[in-house]
């Protein structure tokens, strides 16, 4: 069907509707899963020895799951003195995120072009885009905008001790490679037979993973510790036409051990940010070709004709003239 726009709204009802035709092959899809979170405290003073944890200040932990299509944040989140977690969740129709206990998970899925709900379209082109992102946290830190009341995961270290996290980690990742195409093709049958394009691009991604931070006052702390594992599957341009096309797949799993020691000499208030997340996106975008509108010589007015005829009528008397002498 060839796609000729009269205006942004047709346009991107038109856009919607062949869009809802779309059958999915399968899912561009995310989840990744946290277990045995445990934090330990060791005196490095006296070789190492195991201390008991001392009670954790006001703590804030939140999960939640954005999508183009809603978006929700657990309303209890949980003042805790450190572990367990509160049993909280929150969920989309495009994700999921939970936290309880010792562990938590977090999922997003796109599974069709009918999730796609950031069409656009003008007369320079056209683009659709969706994403699904869910994320449990433990702790608060403003450069993340993580959801709470503003208090952090912290805990007053010794001089000389340091404060361990461990524990273990799985993603699983899925990205239809059939679904990429058929969005692909599905946008460019819409394009308007008489013009051209400058470009057209397509991606997918699933991405899933865990990190973590222990750092003093902010993430801007020049003695912060972090760390992130996890993985990814993306299609940027480069699928091939009239193929055979396969599900890309990836699991992993893991544990992790990440710690940050107090050199100070003092006491030292030191806050823990942890992430476990979820994200999937599609987009695809074509512009037009810029033509320049074509010049139209300028049509004199009769008023310049009549000048025009003057100046040469008065040519002609001073030829004339010219020539009797």
């Amino acid at each position: 069907m060839a796609f000729n726009a009269t205006s942004s709204a047709v346009a991107a009802a038109c856009l919607l509707a062949t869009l809802s035709l779309t059958n999915a092959h399968a899912a561009i899809s995310a989840q990744v899963s946290f277990s045995d979170l445990r934090l330990t405290l060791i005196d490095d003073n006296n070789g190492g020895s195991i201390l008991p944890l001392p009670a954790f200040n006001p703590t804030d932990t939140s999960v939640s799951s954005v999508t183009d299509v809603g978006y929700q944040s657990d309303g209890q989140l949980g003042n805790l003195p450190g572990l367990p977690l509160p049993s909280i969740s929150a969920a989309t129709s495009l994700g999921s995120a939970t936290l309880g206990g010792t562990g938590g998970s977090a999922s997003a899925t796109l599974g069709s072009s009918n999730d796609l709900t950031g069409q656009s379209s003008s007369s320079y082109g056209m683009s659709v885009s969706g994403t699904s992102n869910s994320m449990a946290t433990i702790g608060y830190d403003y450069a993340y905008g993580t959801q709470g009341l503003g208090f952090p995961f912290q805990i007053t270290l010794g001089a000389g001790t340091t404060i361990v996290l461990e524990g273990s980690y799985a993603t699983s990742l899925n990205l239809s490679q059939q679904q990429v195409a058929d969005l692909r093709d599905t946008m460019l049958a819409q394009k308007d037979p008489t013009r051209d394009l400058s470009y057209y691009s397509y991606s997918a991604t699933a991405r899933a993973g865990v990190g973590a931070y222990f750092y003093v006052d902010s993430l801007a702390d020049p003695s912060m510790k972090s760390f992130g594992m996890g993985n990814e599957l993306r299609v940027d341009n480069d699928l091939c036409t009239d193929c055979s096309l396969i599900d890309l797949t990836s699991q992993a799993s893991d544990t992790f051990s990440f710690s940050y020691t107090n050199t100070t000499g003092g006491d030292l208030d030191v806050n823990l940010l942890f992430l476990a997340g979820a994200l999937v996106d599609q987009t695809f975008s074509m512009q037009y070709a810029y033509v320049s509108p074509p010049v139209v010589p300028g049509v004199p007015e009769p008023s310049t004709y009549a000048l025009m005829g003057l100046g040469l009528v008065g040519l002609g008397w001073a030829h004339c003239g010219h020539a009797r002498r």
